[in-house]
């Protein structure tokens, strides 16, 4: 049996090389190319075999591109729809800043014409009216923005039980600006006419979810910092075996104070096995920075801190081979990879 050579596509010339060959048994097959002539042995079902998985590679491909393109499609609405929702609120923006130029002349009431009367009520409407549609697309960005911090929060550990008993205990306590405060019943029947119930649900919960973001390490501990060992497996400096670093390890060779990467509570501030000279600052969420290997420490456990305040100074106490600042990010028992909840904590800007 002679075979032309390969036609159009593998799966075209295969079968038409399944066609020729008898239903059972082995079939000699002449193959002639550019190189020439050659004798090959062949079996139907095996190239049944060869065409079934070309089909299911081709069929893979098909749906791996069609994946891609929606994918690529999903994002390029999604930037759009960002895009759009941020034009529309640019000029909304404008609009209410040129009612809000535009001054009412002051007139006797001899002068007040039904006209002019008729003309700053239009005016008034008109404001009122640009003033919602800023609330309605406001909300809008930020529920989306609420759902980005969600999905940042629970790749970090946190859950959304979690989350929102945190942002209950933010609304109970004392309110801070931006963050919500208990309104009478007359400013919150006048601030619905302007903004909804479910809209002040979501602004709300945006205050205090950028809150809470706000109260996540943010940064290392030691102004101008270099980073001599990173988070996760490594070949240990002391005991020369693989195990799992557990923080960041920085250096500086200017200021060597040690400064709170959060604003918290200090939870520790003493010796530890292995750690030296140790300051943990609990925050949010349950969340807890390490500043390890101090030279001296600057703060008693159950100080408040702000973001910056110096703990401590940069050394080499403990299981340390040169002075530094190993640094972690804990929740609960559970270490984090510090850049990573620095990323989170710059996710919104």
């Amino acid at each position: 049996m002679r075979i032309k050579a390969l036609s159009e596509t593998p799966i075209r010339w295969l079968d038409d090389v399944r066609r020729s060959l008898p239903d059972t048994g082995v079939a000699s097959v002449i193959v002639t190319d550019d190189r020439g002539v050659r004798y090959i042995e062949l079996r139907r079902d095996a190239i049944e075999s060869t065409i079934a998985r070309f089909k299911t590679l081709a069929l893979w491909l098909a749906l791996a591109t069609l994946v891609a393109v929606l994918c690529f499609a999903a994002l390029v609405l999604r930037l759009q729809s960002s895009e759009s929702e941020r034009d529309s609120l640019s000029q909304t923006v404008a609009t209410l800043q040129k009612l809000g130029a535009e001054t009412f002349e002051v007139a006797d009431l001899e002068s007040m014409t039904p006209e002019r009367m008729r003309e700053m009520v239009q005016r008034l409407k008109r404001r009122d009216e640009a003033f919602r549609a800023y609330v309605a697309v406001t909300a809008r960005l930020a529920a989306a923005e609420n759902g980005r911090i969600g999905d940042s929060l629970r790749a970090l550990g946190a859950g959304p039980t979690e989350v929102a008993s945190a942002l209950r205990r933010l609304t109970d306590a004392a309110p801070e600006p931006g963050v919500g405060a208990a309104l009478d019943s007359e400013v919150q029947a006048e601030l619905e006419r302007f903004i909804s119930a479910p809209q002040q649900d979501v602004l709300l919960a945006n205050a205090g979810l950028r809150k809470l973001l706000s109260d996540l390490p943010a940064a290392p501990p030691l102004a101008d910092p270099r980073m001599t060992s990173d988070f996760g497996l490594r070949l240990h400096p002391i005991s020369r075996r693989l195990d799992t670093h557990q923080g960041v390890d920085f250096v500086t060779a200017g200021d060597k104070r040690v400064r709170a990467a959060a604003a918290g509570e200090v939870l520790f501030a003493g010796w530890r096995s292995g750690y030296g000279n140790l300051v943990i600052v609990g925050h949010a969420l349950g969340f807890e920075s390490w500043y390890a290997h101090l030279s001296q420490i600057q703060v008693e456990a159950g100080a408040s801190v702000p973001i910056g305040a110096v703990l401590g100074v940069m050394g080499s106490t403990g299981s340390s081979t040169g002075e530094h600042v190993h640094f972690e990010v804990r929740r609960g028992s559970r270490p984090i990879d510090p850049l990573k909840v620095f990323r989170v904590s710059h996710a919104v800007q």
